[in-house]
């Protein structure tokens, strides 16, 4: 079965979400010029996300500034910007697209403990971009981060699949968190549906955008629709059982983030789906959802993915 498994994280293909997107995207032609719809949606999105009983993140209150961003990668740009005149850190098996953007413009390192400088920034993903758990020593490197002064952009785009996550937001280094829809609610991978959340105004590119509605009205009625819907645990709620039976059948570990099971990193078999760290993730969504689709635009992707990365 591995091999139809998947090293690229994907939404579970849910015919429920799926033919509710596909209804959403149609009438939200209705509501391209509804100014409400996207300050309504970016409220409505703090309370639902805010609402997990599954997760325990401390502190959101405190970023109650609240912008749309067209996926969690346009609220990096942004962080890569201000910040253009420091080095960027990320953990290894973190998220690939900071190493792609740092090719040519931004000085770029692995995390090194107790190596950070003052002139650093950092973005981490919570849940990790590699195993869909917490990353480790994650409250060790936001200590580090907090004593040198070091700004810190929290890439939550995994939180809408995930429990049982344990995120302390209460570090004055945090200047930020992202949240997405792409990655839980199938359909949505086009939409770039993210949600920005700071502590304050900043009148940076998406500040001023967003103050003038410059946003994806589209996305703002999807997001909106989905998250009256569905609640933010229902991927997780829905799909926990099945990860679990695919895992013992594999022999995997079940990660926090439901997608996902982790392998063996003495098992060469699962030597294909190492990204650079300790961890083995393998996507498990092709095999939990009740839609067996094969869409030949994802071998395109992926084909224009490993160009990419070799370049």
């Amino acid at each position: 079965m591995l091999q139809k498994l998947h090293k690229a994280g994907r939404p579970i293909p849910d015919s429920e979400i799926y033919e509710f997107v596909q209804k959403s995207v149609k009438d939200s032609t209705d509501y391209l010029y509804e100014r409400d719809l996207h300050p309504l949606f970016l409220e409505k999105f703090h309370i639902w996300i805010n609402n997990t009983q599954n997760n325990n993140i401390k502190g959101l209150n405190e970023f109650d500034e609240l912008t749309y961003v067209h996926g969690t990668s346009q609220s990096f740009d942004n962080f890569y910007f201000k910040h253009n005149n420091k080095r960027l850190v990320i953990l290894k098996g973190d998220f690939l697209y900071h190493q792609l953007c740092a090719k040519n413009n931004i000085v770029f390192h692995h995390y090194e403990k107790n190596l950070l400088q003052s002139g650093d920034c950092m973005i981490i993903s919570v849940p990790f971009s590699d195993s869909g758990n917490e990353p480790k020593e994650l409250y060790d490197i936001l200590e580090e981060c907090e004593a040198k002064g070091i700004p810190v952009w929290i890439d939550a785009a995994y939180m809408v699949m995930a429990g049982n996550i344990q995120l302390d937001l209460r570090y004055n280094c945090i200047e930020g968190i992202s949240f997405s829809l792409t990655k839980g609610f199938y359909g949505c991978e086009r939409l770039r549906i993210g949600v920005r959340m700071k502590r304050e105004y900043e009148d940076d590119g998406i500040d001023i955008a967003n103050s003038m509605s410059m946003v994806s009205a589209v996305g703002c009625y999807v997001g909106y629709e989905i998250i009256n819907k569905f609640s933010c645990d229902y991927i997780y709620n829905t799909y926990r059982g099945r990860q679990e039976i695919i895992c013992e059948e594999l022999d995997l570990v079940p990660s926090k983030s439901v997608i996902f099971g982790l392998g063996d990193k003495f098992n060469k078999e699962h030597d294909m789906y190492n990204r650079g760290s300790d961890y083995r993730r393998i996507c498990l969504s092709n095999e939990i959802g009740d839609m067996k689709l094969d869409k030949p635009e994802l071998n395109y992707f992926n084909s224009k993915f490993k160009w990419w990365v070799r370049k």
